[in-house]
């Protein structure tokens, strides 16, 4: 069906062919399917776009990624003729879907943590990255304008502001640094160390 849509089909029917994958896609491991027939299916995409939200939670462990999985996986899509697309996120937290999980559970360490994924992707070889999400309040990983205090947010449920790792930042920040990452990557711009917070 894949070959079909990608190249027999007729003209105005054929597709670039996106698709999610497993973070482990690249070496059918942990959370891909270990069977190698699937190398075959992650091959056939035009975009493979791994999914690795929540999978690391530290800059230190971002760095390790970028060694372990995306120099790797940038050759191998480059490999297969594919677009690789990885996954970047501000931060990460259940809390609102599970009480017993920590309310900050990944910190976005006042945007550090979304900054150097995407650098560290740009420095991997990557041409294009999704941010996640721009509107997914109940897992804390939305970019969207934000409360920046605590105090200004309502009082019933649990609502992750920016002041949660201490810092004051206006309610764009997030938005802010979508902006200065896009730029990263549409004008091949060097990978920014730091970015303004006015």
């Amino acid at each position: 069906m894949i070959e079909w849509f990608k190249s027999k089909a007729p003209e105005p029917y054929r597709v670039t062919y996106m698709g999610g994958a497993p973070a482990r896609w690249g070496t059918l491991s942990r959370d891909s399917r270990t069977d190698p027939a699937w190398a075959e299916v992650y091959a056939a995409m035009d975009v493979v776009q791994p999914w690795n939200v929540g999978r690391y939670g530290t800059l230190e462990a971002v760095d390790r990624w970028k060694d372990d999985v995306l120099v790797p996986d940038v050759k191998l899509a480059a490999a297969n003729h594919q677009i690789y697309m990885p996954v970047v996120f501000p931060g990460f937290s259940w809390y609102n879907l599970k009480r017993d999980a920590k309310e900050n559970q990944i910190p976005r360490l006042r945007g550090e943590f979304l900054l150097r994924q995407a650098r560290n992707a740009k420095m991997a070889g990557a041409q294009v990255l999704k941010i996640a999400m721009f509107d997914e309040v109940d897992e804390a990983t939305a970019i969207l304008k934000v409360v920046p205090h605590r105090t200004d947010a309502p009082d019933q449920g649990f609502w992750l502001t920016l002041d949660a790792d201490g810092a004051e930042l206006p309610s764009d920040w997030y938005l802010r640094l979508a902006g200065e990452i896009t730029r990263m990557f549409h004008r091949d711009n060097p990978p920014a160390s730091r970015i303004r917070t006015r």
